[in-house]
């Protein structure tokens, strides 16, 4: 029987410039809340795009989770 051993690394990379103007970075701890097809979703990448109605999306089309506060 051979044993798999998997692991994910959610230490900073690397920040840089895109020059793309939605793509966002974090430094340090922190997530990205997006609204998936089935509950919140979490990650740590920050290229987003702009939807018709102003909405800032994931390149899959969701939108990032947010609450409106006045």
């Amino acid at each position: 029987v051979q044993a798999t051993l998997s692991y994910t690394d959610f230490s900073q990379g690397d920040l840089r410039r895109t020059g793309l103007p939605y793509d966002l970075a974090l430094m340090g701890s922190g997530w990205f809340a997006i609204d998936g097809p089935d509950g919140e979703l979490y990650a740590r990448g920050g290229n987003f795009l702009v939807d018709q109605s102003g909405v800032l999306i994931t390149p899959e089309g969701y939108p990032l989770a947010w609450e409106e506060r006045f």
